[in-house]
């Protein structure tokens, strides 16, 4: 078995999954972009209702982003090794949304269905769902 880990390597292993989560969600500033366009335009239809779900899941996206980045500041601050996550992981949820409501506006922009797109969206959400639980096995089974 191995030795356990130490709290700056679980800081650091903390710090580069937030950051794989920030590299999945910059999208968000083109969506929530467009939304706020097509709004203001005066969109109507299902392009109202497009816009406005690219308006909420940009925004649901940007505030779980700020309440990880929140939690994590405060581990840095206190020299704290962060909780190992095992349940629902939102930013995941919210990050599958974003890959369907992509999806969505490219098949209203020009009828393409993006299928990589939405295998993305349901890899996240089953990530955000059961990663923890899929984490807490391999690190019972195999000590990492």
């Amino acid at each position: 078995m191995s030795e356990p880990i130490s709290p700056e390597r679980l800081r650091r292993r903390a710090t580069a999954r937030l950051l794989q989560k920030v590299q999945h969600a910059l999208p968000v500033y083109v969506l929530v972009q467009e939304g706020a366009h097509a709004l203001s335009e005066g969109a109507e239809g299902w392009h109202r209702w497009l816009a406005i779900t690219e308006v909420v899941v940009s925004v649901a996206v940007l505030i779980s982003l700020a309440a990880a980045f929140k939690e994590h500041a405060k581990h840095r601050r206190l020299k704290t090794a962060p909780h190992l996550h095992t349940g629902i992981d939102w930013i995941d949820i919210f990050l599958g949304a974003l890959c369907f409501t992509e999806a969505w506006a490219k098949y209203m922009e020009n009828g393409h269905i993006a299928r990589p797109t939405l295998v993305l969206g349901v890899v996240m959400i089953l990530f955000g769902l059961f990663g923890g639980k899929y984490l807490a096995w391999r690190r019972e089974r195999f000590g990492r």
